[in-house]
């Protein structure tokens, strides 16, 4: 972690936390190990709301036996519901069986 870089926590969730990345310009949801029980399915919703309404995304994640540590991020942290373009990065995941679905 260099010097510039500020970390801030933003929101508490049931599962894990929020954190924002100011020099990079996106949040992480920080979910601590052995949260997620592998064999398990989980969903999760991401919801943006701004004046004009709400839209929102789902995610399906299998967690198999065996997976290793990843990044999930979006950017930008901030932005307009229907208006700005936001990108998902998933990064640094593995599975024993080389197949990873979203």
């Amino acid at each position: 972690m260099t010097a510039s870089r500020k970390l801030t926590l933003v929101e508490k969730t049931k599962i894990g936390y929020f954190e924002e990345d100011s020099a990079e310009g996106y949040c992480d949801l920080v979910i601590p190990v052995k949260v997620l029980k592998a064999g398990k399915r989980y969903t999760f919703r991401l919801n943006v709301t701004n004046d004009a309404g709400m839209d929102s995304a789902l995610w399906e994640v299998e967690v198999e036996r065996g997976m290793t540590v990843g990044t999930f991020a979006v950017t930008p942290a901030t932005g307009k519901a229907m208006i700005t373009d936001f990108t998902l990065n998933i990064g640094g995941y593995t599975y024993p069986n080389g197949s990873l679905f979203f």
